[in-house]
């Protein structure tokens, strides 16, 4: 039996290399699109180094107008009144210019950054940020918005529903899910979770950083200053290998 794999994650702002590992190994990913929007999230924020030789991490943040909370996704605008791309430009430059791979993929960061300007809304700008890298590291996956399907649910009801829509067999879920999710719903329904494990597996596997020893979790941005592409892809490959991705049996 063919196996299709199915992903789905908010639209995150520069996200990890886990984000962008779960829609690699997929063949549908959603962005969830329709939610409400958590201060908490990583959707307006990501991990960066904090400075050169630094074994801390901080955030780079995008600054949203005023809303009222609870907010969903598709509200959320971005304030442009603010010099955000300025200081996140320096930012980065501060902490990466010396990396093998600074000089290829800069000119592209800085590109998304300015392109922002185009964008009112977070979601939007996130969207475009996480597509360009894709193109970037040539993942073909399939990529469609979940306020576009005809499916309805909360939290867990509504991930099962979106699988099973898309005629999804196996579910790449993120470790989070675990605290809601019943494994024997999905089941019930011929659906295999997977669960994406690769902060695990990347803290064995760590990958050289320039800026000092290896700092788990950040930005999809060190790992393309400090590996590039390929080395990504490498990585990618190698954790998918360690998975068992055959359909739950009949």
């Amino acid at each position: 039996m063919d196996h299709l794999v199915v992903s789905i994650h908010q639209p995150n702002y520069f996200p990890w290399l886990g984000y962008f590992f779960k829609i690699y190994a997929s063949d549908i990913f959603i962005f969830l699109d329709d939610v409400a929007y958590s201060s908490s999230s990583l959707t307006k924020r990501c991990f960066l180094r904090k400075q050169v030789a630094a074994q801390d991490k901080t955030y780079l943040r995008v600054p949203l107008q005023k809303y009222q909370y609870p907010a969903q996704l598709p509200v959320l605008q971005i304030d442009h009144q603010q010099a955000w791309q300025e200081r996140q430009r320096n930012q980065i430059l501060s902490v990466y210019r010396t990396a093998p791979y600074f000089e290829t993929y800069f000119p592209l960061v800085e590109a998304l950054l300015r392109a922002s300007r185009a964008d009112e809304k977070l979601i939007a700008f996130n969207e475009r940020v996480i597509v360009k890298i894709l193109e970037v590291l040539a993942i073909p996956t399939q990529i469609i918005r979940s306020s576009n399907l005809p499916v309805a649910g909360k939290k867990a009801d509504y991930v099962l529903a979106l699988v099973k829509h898309c005629q999804g067999n196996i579910y790449l879920s993120g470790t989070g899910a675990k605290q809601y999710q019943d494994e024997t719903i999905f089941a019930k329904e011929k659906i295999k979770i997977i669960y994406n494990e690769i902060f695990g597996f990347l803290a064995q596997e760590k990958y050289p950083q320039a800026q000092g020893d290896f700092l788990n979790g950040l930005s999809v941005l060190d790992a393309l200053f400090n590996i590039g592409a390929a080395g990504i892809l490498e990585l990618f490959e190698l954790y998918q290998s360690q998975l068992d991705f055959s359909p739950l049996e009949d």
